[in-house]
């Protein structure tokens, strides 16, 4: 019985630390071209806006009542839509931007 209570919170901590890994990745999309562009921030967001076009951000980016694409100004922070459509982010939002957004590498 002192083995299982003993392992249970390093069992926890491995299950945690690994659902935070799949986590802490950029998002990357392929362009009309094929390119690969990824979020330059570690924990960003990429989106493609209604002109086609890949547009980043520091963390979760979605899109508000008017279809523009608003993300965390926090890298990695989260953002929800109201039933109104206004985009709440975590630490403030700013709008997504192409200069946030760098091509993949092999």
């Amino acid at each position: 019985m002192k083995y299982r209570k003993t392992s249970m919170p390093v069992l926890m901590a491995v299950i945690l630390m690994s659902c935070l890994s799949l986590n802490l990745q950029a998002s990357c999309a392929i362009d009309s071209l094929g390119e690969v562009w990824c979020s330059k921030f570690a924990m960003g967001d990429i989106k493609l806006d209604r002109l086609g076009i890949l547009v980043c951000g520091k963390g979760e980016c979605l899109q508000d009542r008017l279809g523009e694409f608003v993300c965390s100004k926090v890298e990695g922070g989260g953002a929800a839509v109201s039933d109104t459509g206004v985009v709440y982010c975590f630490g403030g939002c700013e709008p997504a931007a192409v200069d946030y957004c760098v091509r993949g590498e092999e």
